[in-house]
């Protein structure tokens, strides 16, 4: 099973013996005993092994890394109650990352073309089914999700949304977006890349996907 993003360091792509290999086996990608991850100091959303791979990676998380700090500042200027939906829908994104993974491979088909890994984007939108903690924290459902081109996806969000959704997107193939329409400005989406070096034909088409992905959703 591929090690997810954020438990691999983004530039090397090593990661934590225990997280790739359950059994006491190792790979050539498999960190040290003592070497750890540590996130980006200034975004706090990426993560490396060390100071060598976050220098040589600067150049192509630099974008990104702007972007994110940004948005913390946005929704911090927006008040608490929008910072905190804006936090959960985060967490709700990386949580849910593995099954939105397999339900992505599902929904762009990759088992019978892995071509339209490289052509076809992922898209998940959410709703708030409930509230927790008197009201503070949104529990979501998945409202729909479906795969579309970059053309088509366009064409779902305002012109302003473009030149930030691109640059998300931009670095390579492989990508879930995960969308809250109650969030303003560009809180409202976010983008998990997609790690695709394994063979897709590990994960076979199922075309019970958008059910077992709300199945396994629920808990919010």
């Amino acid at each position: 099973m591929p090690v997810q993003l954020g438990e691999q360091c983004e530039h090397c792509l090593k990661h934590p013996q225990k997280l790739g290999h359950p059994d006491e086996s190792r790979c050539c990608r498999c960190l040290p005993d003592a070497a750890i991850l540590r996130n980006c100091s200034r975004c706090q959303s990426t993560r490396y092994c060390g100071k060598e791979c976050q220098k040589a990676h600067w150049a192509e998380h630099k974008q990104s890394c702007t972007n994110t700090v940004h948005l913390k500042q946005l929704r911090e200027s927006l008040g608490p109650e929008v910072t905190r939906r804006h936090i959960a829908f985060e967490k709700w994104g990386w949580k849910y990352l593995h099954i939105l993974t397999r339900a992505a491979m599902s929904a762009i088909e990759v088992a019978k073309d892995p071509n339209r890994m490289n052509t076809h984007i992922f898209v998940v939108h959410l709703e708030t089914v409930d509230t927790s903690d008197n009201g503070r924290n949104p529990k979501y459902a998945v409202k729909e999700a479906h795969c579309r081109t970059l053309e088509e996806l366009y064409l779902m969000r305002p012109w302003t949304s473009f030149a930030a959704m691109e640059q998300s997107i931009a670095p390579g193939p492989g990508h879930v977006i995960v969308m809250d329409d109650v969030l303003p400005g560009g809180l409202g989406v976010q983008t998990r890349p997609v790690r695709t070096d394994w063979d897709p034909r590990m994960i076979p088409y199922n075309p019970m996907w958008l059910i077992l992905l709300r199945e396994e959703t629920r808990a919010g």
